[in-house]
């Protein structure tokens, strides 16, 4: 396709009856809140493009049922997935760099299941925490494909989840308190 698309600007489809979009290639940035509560949406696609970023809440509180995270997409803000309730399985490019460096990212979501690529190097603190024994809660299988770079998993990253086992890679340095408690 041919888009000019560069920017998704804040709030531009807030609770918004969107049900499925394709981000074209051109675009360069999601803003904030850009899908916000919109209880429609079911999938997002991305098309194959240069480096994005997902800005904070860009998905929070939305109707996601599926999204692949391509290896263009380098930085998960502040509570993108957050509260999204209805998506158990979160796909990211085997071989992305992408890096969860923002609390709540997939905090309180229904996420069952998520692989992290070998060059995602760090989890935050409260990525996928879930309050109140909800939601995350569900998120018991979490693995990690080959020879993992994974170095940090922050303090309180899966707190209150359902994980029932876990291969912690090899880069790991430190498990910080209650990051699985």
């Amino acid at each position: 396709q041919n888009s000019k698309l560069d920017i998704i600007s804040n709030r531009a489809f807030e609770k918004s009856s969107i049900i499925i979009i394709e981000i074209p290639k051109s675009v360069s940035e999601i803003g904030f809140r850009a899908f916000y509560q919109c209880k429609n949406i079911k999938t997002v696609y991305f098309e194959d493009n240069s480096e994005q970023e997902i800005s904070s809440q860009t998905f929070e509180g939305s109707s996601l049922e599926k999204i692949t995270i391509p290896i263009t997409v380098t930085k998960i803000d502040y509570r993108v997935f957050y509260n999204c309730l209805k998506l158990p399985i979160v796909d990211i490019d085997l071989n992305s760099n992408l890096q969860i460096n923002a609390e709540k990212a997939f905090g309180n979501s229904s996420i069952e299941t998520i692989t992290f690529p070998s060059g995602v190097t760090g989890i935050c603190t409260k990525a996928f925490l879930s309050f109140f024994n909800w939601n995350c809660k569900k998120l018991n299988d979490i693995s990690f494909i080959g020879h993992s770079e994974m170095k940090t998993i922050s303090s309180r990253a899966f707190q209150n989840s359902s994980i029932e086992s876990i291969t912690v890679p090899e880069m790991v340095e430190i498990i910080p308190k209650k990051s699985f408690s």
